[in-house]
């Protein structure tokens, strides 16, 4: 909303994820439960975008990009991280 929360203490890693896109909050819960799986990957994600308010497209620390197939989230990172070095 872009409202002042207050200052934060500088000791916290809050470690929150960044998101956008339409929708984005309501299919966010299936996006992390599919990162859990792959702990190694979720620290590597920069941010994710939701794309058509269908899929999500993630954005790695070193810039790589991954679109993952609507509604196949686990199936799609559990390739990633089988075939992938981040």
């Amino acid at each position: 909303t872009g409202r002042v929360l207050g200052p934060l203490p500088a000791n916290v890693d809050w470690r929150l994820p960044h998101v956008a896109g339409v929708a984005a909050n309501e299919s966010l819960p299936e996006l992390l439960t599919a990162l859990n799986r792959h702990p190694d990957l979720a620290a590597a994600v920069a941010f994710a975008e939701r794309i058509g308010e269908r899929r999500w497209r993630l954005i790695f620390t070193n810039r790589s990009v991954v679109d993952l197939a609507a509604e196949r989230e686990i199936e799609g990172l559990d390739t990633v991280a089988a075939n992938a070095t981040i």
